[in-house]
């Protein structure tokens, strides 16, 4: 029997997060802490985390997400500071599986646009990732686009982290708030999809949609629906019917 199983990975700056899927639907899952000490050992937990959310046998088709610069099959730029131009195929080539990569927040709002947490409409959505580093990717009449810049972190970015761990919630939140603005200036959305680890556990999404509110934004504003498997999830689409989901070039 042919395996449907599509294997999904996302690649954090601090979890590296799994997902098997079969037509949309999770089978199974797994966490794991994403090394900080050496490429060495971010390879060995990637072959890990493949081995023990697919029990040892890996599907046909594989979708990695990852924080970062990508090109084919290369990861060119990631959060860690030991990572550089890693070439996902390598690292799973005796599995025999095809591969396909992506940016971690384009991959994040392609899930939350088929998980239906906004309403396409003819307008743009935004979604942002607030966790390690911040995310953005931008979807236009439904179709992710592929925008190269939006893959490099902010100038602000190191500040952000700085505020991460010593800020209040309401501070952080109104940082970010104007710091987003200029995206919001730029691109325009008619909705924001907020997702991250940062937003998803530290109750950072509340205070940040009324600090956002409050300079202004006049559009739809939503929390992610699939949580932190969302970008996992979405490296999966990859490989599904992308009539809905499909990346444009921009």
């Amino acid at each position: 029997m042919k395996d449907q199983r599509i294997l999904g990975i996302d690649i954090g700056g601090t979890n590296i997060k799994a997902v098997t899927v079969i037509r949309d639907k999770m089978q199974r899952s797994h966490i794991t802490l994403t090394p900080q000490r050496s490429e060495t050992e971010l390879v060995k937990s990637l072959r890990n985390v493949a081995d023990v959310v697919s029990s040892g046998h890996l599907p046909p088709r594989l979708a990695i997400s990852a924080a970062g610069v990508v090109h084919k099959n290369y990861v060119r730029h990631m959060p860690l500071k030991h990572v550089s131009n890693l070439n996902m195929r390598d690292i799973y080539n005796d599995s025999g599986a095809k591969i396909k990569l992506d940016n971690d927040a384009r991959c994040f709002l392609r899930a939350e646009i088929r998980a239906g947490s906004v309403k396409m409409k003819n307008g743009s959505v935004m979604g942002i990732t607030i966790g390690t580093g911040i995310g953005r990717a931008v979807a236009k009449r439904g179709k992710i686009a592929n925008i190269k810049k939006l893959e490099y972190p902010e100038i602000w970015e190191e500040e952000y982290k700085k505020r991460r761990t010593k800020d209040s919630k309401f501070e952080l939140a109104k940082f970010l708030a104007l710091k987003l603005s200029g995206l919001l200036a730029a691109y325009e959305p008619s909705a924001l999809v907020i997702g991250g680890g940062v937003s998803n556990k530290d109750g950072v999404y509340a205070p940040l949609k009324t600090a956002l509110k409050k300079i202004g934004f006049k559009g739809e504003i939503v929390k992610s629906k699939l949580g932190d498997m969302s970008a996992a999830r979405g490296a999966a689409l990859l490989w599904q019917d992308d009539r809905d989901c499909n990346r444009s070039q921009s």
